[in-house]
Parts: C-alpha cells; sequence; structure tokens
C-alpha cells in the first residue's frame, strides 16, 4: 500500500451573483417577468427577490412562439447544485445535496407539468414559490426549465453563465434570499477517496461551499505526492462555479496499478 500526501489549491475570484445577457432560440423565446421583490439592478432576466420566511411569491414568465404551429413545453423546476465538472445545474431534483444547504427551494415551487404556446403569439404561465417558514442565511437557489417537445428549432450563444443561466433548454434562475447582501462565498477541501465518478475510477475530491453565495470562475490545482514528494497524480482546471450550499467531488483520473491511503497534509 503506498502512502502519499494531497496538496491542493484554490484559486478564487468573482465572487457572487451576477448578471449576464440571456439568450432566445430561433423558435420561440422564453422571459421572466420580473416582480416588485426584485433586487434593484440585478438580472433582467432571472428572479432575485428579497423575501421574508413563510412569504408566497407568484413568479410569471412568457414564452413568444415564432412559428405557425402550437410548442408543447414540459416545465421542470429544482434546486442548484455543483456537477463534477464544475458547472450548476439549476434544477436538480436528487437528494445529494450538501448538509449545510437551509432547504431544497425546489421543493418550495408549485410549476404546471406542461404549458402549450400557441402558435405566433405569447403565452404566459405562473409558477408560485412558498419560502421556507424561518430565516435563512444567503441565497437560495434553484431554478425553472422549459423544454420543448418536438421538432423545435434552437441556436447556441456564446454567452457564459457566471448567474447568466443561458442553456438550451431555456432555464430561468430562481434566487431568494432574505436581505440584499450576501456572505463572501470560498470553496473548502473537504476529504479524498477512491471510487467510481460517472463510471470510471477516480481519486475523488469532495469539495463543498457551504455558504449562501456563488463562488465564481475559480481554479484547482491537485497534486498526489508519494512518500518521496514525487507526483503520482495532478490535475489543474480552472472556470468552475459551485452553487450555494453545494458540494462536488471532483475527480482526478488514476494511473494504472495506484493503491493508495491518503493522510491529508
Amino acid at each position: 500500500m503506498k502512502k502519499i500526501g494531497l496538496v491542493l489549491a484554490f484559486v478564487v475570484a468573482m465572487l457572487g451573483v451576477q448578471s449576464q445577457v440571456h439568450a432566445d432560440v430561433a423558435d420561440y423565446e422564453v422571459h421572466a417577468l420580473i416582480p416588485a421583490t426584485q433586487i434593484e439592478g440585478n438580472h433582467t432576466e432571472a428572479f432575485d427577490m428579497v423575501l421574508a420566511p413563510n412569504q408566497t411569491q407568484n413568479m410569471s414568465f412568457v414564452i413568444t412562439n415564432h412559428t405557425d404551429k402550437d410548442i408543447v413545453f414540459d416545465i421542470a423546476k429544482g434546486t442548484a447544485k455543483t456537477t463534477v465538472n464544475g458547472n450548476v445545474n439549476y434544477t436538480a431534483d436528487d437528494t445529494t445535496f450538501d448538509t449545510s444547504l437551509p432547504e431544497a427551494i425546489g421543493e418550495d415551487m408549485q410549476i404546471p407539468a406542461t404549458v402549450t404556446a400557441k402558435a405566433a403569439t405569447n403565452t404566459g404561465f405562473n409558477v408560485t414559490l412558498k419560502t421556507p417558514k424561518t430565516a435563512w442565511q444567503g441565497l437560495l437557489a434553484g431554478g425553472i426549465k422549459i423544454t420543448p417537445r418536438g421538432e423545435v428549432a434552437t441556436k447556441k450563444t456564446e454567452s457564459s453563465d457566471d448567474q447568466g443561466i443561458t442553456t438550451i433548454p431555456k432555464t430561468i434562475g430562481v434566487f431568494v434570499r432574505n436581505k440584499d447582501s450576501l456572505p463572501v462565498a470560498k470553496p473548502e477541501f473537504d476529504s479524498a477517496a477512491i471510487k467510481r465518478i460517472k463510471g470510471k475510477p477516480a481519486l475523488g475530491i469532495l469539495i463543498r461551499n457551504p455558504h449562501g453565495n456563488f463562488v465564481n470562475k475559480f481554479h484547482v490545482t491537485a497534486q498526489v505526492v508519494d512518500k518521496h514528494g514525487k507526483i503520482v497524480l495532478q490535475r489543474e482546471q480552472a472556470g468552475m462555479t459551485m452553487a450555494p450550499y453545494s458540494k462536488m467531488t471532483w475527480p482526478i483520473k488514476r494511473r494504472a496499478c495506484h493503491r493508495v491511503t491518503i493522510p491529508f497534509v
């Protein structure tokens, strides 16, 4: 059994929720109708609201159908989590959220299962959000995903995320806080273990963001060294994002025949 040490470094920049332009698609557009509870100056295509505990908030959406046929859309909801690649899935619906998460906001939203956007016109629909019964710290993040059925033309965009949330199918972010200000967030190293990630063996580095804010564009460098200081595994990745109150298992691919124990250093 080869004994090794793990050296992990974080470089973090551009913390906080930031606004980017939204992306339209060729056959349809989806827009959020911004409510009075919206943070002033934040987002034109996502809900970023200051709400009290146990408050009910209606969120309105408009789908513009540019075609001469009706389009049926499936509507999904979820809570933001961080993927193994350092991206944010705004509509996750599993149960593997970080223990720091005060409440999964996706469970607090009531949505229609489908919406039919009539040809060559605007079609609206509503989502109802009920905030947690008790006050929470920082930002609760989730989203609404609007997915067209059938053959619907889309176009790709070059817009980055950083809470601009440009995805196809269209996703509208839902961010909820008790007050305007948010805590500073930074990633934290938790542990490492050999495991299968996406079906392949890897050294999984568990990184957590137990804070109520996004960590944007951070850089991780990891090196695994043996007792002689020789690097046996390494990986570097930049431009990653973590959702508030989330975790990620960042994989370092194993080389053949490495069986290791890890005393953390």
